[in-house]
């Protein structure tokens, strides 16, 4: 069966889809659920995640928010404190985030697009070209993997 693709990249998948999916187990740690390297919403982020995040955004000039509404306290945590700190802060998302109150600047409109296009306005057309595939390839392996 094939999954819609939402607009926030997620898949709409019907309740039999649902019903008979299988977690596949973690071989390595004894039969857990095979869990990926990611925090899901409402998990705790690694303290070495968080310290390095820290560093980094006290070290940058500046942020840009791309594809996120910024939903977890912990993503705007870092966007506050860039912001407390004085720099500039842009957003780029479709529709509101809730970083938008401390942003220069937020423009609601596709990643996918803005994207490649300001690449290939700051650095030519050959490295638009390279985004452009880059992001054909990831979304071609996003569409096999919910076609699976």
């Amino acid at each position: 069966a094939q999954a819609a693709m939402r607009a926030d990249g997620d898949a709409a998948l019907s309740d039999e889809t649902c019903a008979s999916f299988v977690v596949p187990e973690c071989g390595a740690c004894g039969g857990g659920p095979l869990k990926p390297t990611v925090t899901f919403f409402g998990g705790t982020v690694p303290p070495a995640i968080v310290e390095a995040s820290k560093a980094a955004a006290a070290a940058a000039d500046a942020v840009l928010v791309a594809g996120s509404s910024v939903a977890t306290f912990s993503a705007f945590r870092l966007v506050k404190r860039v912001a407390e700190d004085r720099k500039p802060v842009a957003v780029l998302n479709i529709g509101p985030s809730r970083a938008d109150p401390l942003a220069s600047l937020a423009v609601s409109a596709d990643v996918a697009t803005v994207l490649p296009a300001l690449v290939g306005g700051l650095y030519g057309q050959q490295a638009e070209a390279e985004v452009w595939r880059s992001a054909a390839a990831a979304r071609s392996r996003a569409e096999k993997s919910a076609n699976k």
